[in-house]
């Protein structure tokens, strides 16, 4: 085993556990201070769970990265070799975090979460380097984007920050997604061979590990807001930064691979939304536009509730798409072609259509379907 593999295992172990003896806190915590997700009429879930997940797992990243960096002389190194990401994803990563919580707490609106994150998004892009600037064609090869290299950024910043907030709609479901996220990550940073990256998503999967003992079914506590953006937007930043080192042409292929689901859930809900308004409507207007980002209930984990999936299997059966689909984005890592990654791109996209249509009625996951003996329950 590498120097670099056992310090990552390390801080794995040590986020892991210090995020598990963290978490109670913040149960009790959201239940004092009434920061608390409630049941309605868009929730499944039946009693009032503390919305504070997010504090654990930010309270524990920032302990275990500082005491990491100070007290590991190899990481501190690490550090001052590429100090800029590291510095602007932080600074990003509490702007996200503290609009979050803020919003768990008192309800900042969608337009105060946009630009916060488009904020935290173009100081990751102009402080960080982080930035898209190829993208790869079937067949074609890599092509330069040129001019829209930074706005394609943020969009894919903005738009994987939100895609966990919406996928965060069952107890374990985002938490988990990201953990399975992380290790696809983590292995792609081996194959770059980036320490911090490396040590960083470690780091979060342990964390995420530690929360999900409270957070499945039936969940103790919920991510909220700032848990979710939180976790979207650093798997957000150094998915692409990992993936610009080595593979420039496939520097958004492999990322979108390795958050397939919730991307793959969010962009086909709006296109079903806009879809739906458009034949409802003779004409068009920016109303039509607007409307993708409207809340339902018609998300790939509502639909597997629906055709009697139960809360947990549901969960899993999300889980297994998320482990595939990350063993493909690894796997384009490695291999280096485009053609190759596109096709697993597209064979991810098929497993999601799949699922979400015909979930209950496909061979190798319908032992799992059972309407009368599992009634759906949710959260």
């Amino acid at each position: 085993m590498s120097r670099d593999a056992g310090i990552s295992i390390g801080l794995f172990f040590v986020s892991w556990v210090l995020t598990a003896i963290l978490t109670p806190y913040f149960i009790q915590f959201g239940r004092r201070w009434n920061i608390l997700d409630h049941p309605g009429d868009r929730k499944v879930h039946e009693t009032s769970t503390p919305r504070t997940g997010g504090l654990a797992i930010f309270v524990t990243i920032g302990i275990v990265v500082s005491l990491g960096i100070l007290s590991i002389p190899r990481l501190w190194t690490s550090f001052l070799y590429q100090p800029l990401f590291f510095t602007s994803l932080a600074i990003g990563g509490t702007g996200v975090f503290a609009i979050g919580l803020y919003d768990d707490a008192f309800n900042a609106g969608v337009w105060s979460r946009l630009l916060v994150e488009f904020a935290a998004a173009g100081i990751v892009i102009l402080l960080g380097g982080v930035l898209i600037e190829r993208i790869a064609l079937p067949f074609v090869g890599p092509l330069e984007v040129g001019m829209w290299s930074i706005p394609l950024t943020l969009f894919w910043i903005v738009g994987v920050t939100n895609a966990f907030n919406i996928i965060d709609g069952l107890d374990g479901l985002a938490g988990g997604i990201a953990f399975i996220a992380c290790f696809g990550v983590f292995a792609v940073a081996l194959l770059n061979n980036q320490e911090l990256a490396m040590a960083g998503t470690a780091l979060l999967a342990g964390a995420c590990l530690g929360f999900l003992k409270y957070n499945v079914h039936p969940a103790r506590i919920f991510l909220g807001d700032s848990g979710a953006l939180l976790l979207g937007f650093l798997l957000a930043c150094i998915s692409v930064y990992t993936s610009l080192k080595r593979h420039t042409s496939l520097a958004l292929i492999i990322p979108m691979q390795l958050l397939a689901v919730p991307l793959l859930d969010t962009l086909y809900s709006m296109g079903r939304r806009l879809v739906s308004r458009m034949l409802d409507s003779e004409t068009f207007s920016p109303s039509m536009i607007l409307s993708v980002f409207h809340s339902d209930q018609a998300h790939i984990h509502h639909i597997l509730l629906d055709v009697g999936f139960s809360h947990p299997r549901a969960v899993w059966v999300l889980y297994g798409l998320s482990s595939v689909l990350a063993i493909f984005g690894v796997m384009s890592a490695w291999t280096m072609n485009d053609r190759i990654s596109i096709l697993f791109l597209l064979a991810g996209l098929v497993g999601f259509l799949l699922i979400r249509h015909f979930g209950a009625k496909l061979p190798f996951i319908r032992r799992w379907h059972n309407v009368q003996d599992d009634p759906p329950e949710g959260r």
